[in-house]
């Protein structure tokens, strides 16, 4: 699949989307950014809708995604591997980046993703991302249950909240 590719899946119901993101990638020094990156939308016929940002920086493409699917149910949004700025800002968002991602996609609910799990090749502290979330989140005054962080195995529902299940 390519940017904006859709196809309905086999699986009753599901519409999946390739969408864009911001990253780099080469597997030799000749091959620098010819390799797609893409984030994904997945949508059901009873207004649930999943967007999965992958790996990627903060990017104008996340208004083009909104105005194509938003809003969407739940998000996972990457808020790790982010330091030094100077470097990773063109290939991962912070975590403050990760809200304004949040804001530009019109999510409903975000869980923070790529981050905890092992060092990465970053400089912030493994624990640092949901801290520097929740700190954005306040700063902004925006509801701390609306961009979340989960356990390692914990598994959340959401429901679109025009369905009233919120």
């Amino acid at each position: 699949m390519d940017w904006w590719d859709r196809k309905p899946s086999k699986i009753g119901g599901l519409e999946v989307c390739c969408t864009p993101c911001k990253h780099w990638g080469a597997r030799t020094p000749f091959d620098v950014f010819k390799t797609l990156w893409c984030s994904w939308v997945i949508r059901c016929t009873d207004g649930t809708s999943f967007y999965f940002a992958g790996d990627t920086a903060l990017c104008p493409a996340f208004e083009e995604i909104a105005k194509a699917y938003a809003p969407f149910t739940c998000s996972t949004i990457p808020i790790g591997a982010f330091l030094p700025r100077v470097f990773m800002k063109s290939h991962h968002a912070s975590p403050e980046d990760a809200v304004q991602i949040h804001v530009d996609l019109k999510s409903e609910n975000s869980v923070g993703c790529h981050w905890g799990t092992f060092r990465q090749k970053a400089l912030e502290h493994i624990m640092d991302p949901p801290r520097l979330l929740a700190e954005e989140l306040e700063r902004r005054k925006m509801d701390p249950k609306s961009f979340t962080v989960m356990q390692h195995g914990e598994t959340r529902v959401y429901r679109p909240k025009n369905a009233g299940g919120g």
